[in-house]
């Protein structure tokens, strides 16, 4: 009864990980393996709404020139994303305070999971705002409580305001947006090509929309 309902829900694209592992290990049952699995749950989706989604993202594409910094990591490694020519690279800014944040998560980690293997597409996770003591061990809990494999790097300091939000301020002001989450995706020329704020509760919307944009930056 409950694969149905979980079918429905793909062709829907409102399905969470968790209901799309449990359609895989029913796949599995009946096909040995999953090596199709990815192509079955593609076949399941209608076409007519991957045609119009594709389309308004199309819609929604920029060409921006952006900065792009060294932060460091939660073991203070720094990572210097001007260096990174040639891949597309997704930011999301995040906080452990933030309740919409962390529920984009699971959309997030589809993407990541489905690009883990391609070494011309890197995901990082902003933390930006942050105020507790303690907000890189929180975030290492917090990472480990929900078995995510992201790549959490740590905003700068702003010196004007001693907050820890560096990056996501001079990107606000020179984007003009506000709010988090924000997702942004620079391209291979390290233009930035798309730029998007909030959440809108499907995990596997989220994780289609990260999906088609990067695919239309390769095919570029």
């Amino acid at each position: 009864m409950v694969i149905p309902m979980i079918v429905a829900s793909v062709r829907e694209d409102a399905v969470t990980p968790e209901m799309l592992e449990i359609l895989r290990k029913d796949y599995v049952k009946q096909h040995k393996n999953d090596k199709d699995f990815e192509a079955y749950v593609s076949s399941l989706k209608s076409q007519e709404k991957q045609q119009e989604l594709q389309k308004h993202l199309q819609e929604t594409m920029i060409n921006e020139d952006i900065e792009l910094f060294t932060m460091e990591d939660l073991d203070g490694k720094k990572v210097d994303l001007s260096k990174m020519e040639g891949k597309i690279i997704v930011l999301d800014f995040w906080a452990t305070w933030c309740a919409p944040c962390k529920a984009s998560l699971p959309g997030m980690q589809m993407a990541v999971n489905k690009y883990k293997n391609d070494p011309n597409v890197a995901f990082f996770f902003i933390s930006t705002m942050e105020t507790a003591a303690n907000f890189k061990e929180q975030i290492r809990k917090f990472i480990k409580e929900h078995n995510y494999t992201l790549q959490v790097l740590c905003d700068n300091v702003n010196p004007k305001t001693k907050k820890q939000s560096a990056v996501y301020d001079t990107y606000c002001k020179a984007f003009k947006f506000s709010g988090i989450p924000h997702k942004m995706i620079i391209d291979g020329n390290g233009k930035l090509r798309w730029s998007i704020g909030g959440y809108m509760g499907s995990p596997s919307a989220l994780a289609e929309e990260m999906n088609l944009m990067i695919e239309m930056l390769k095919a570029e």
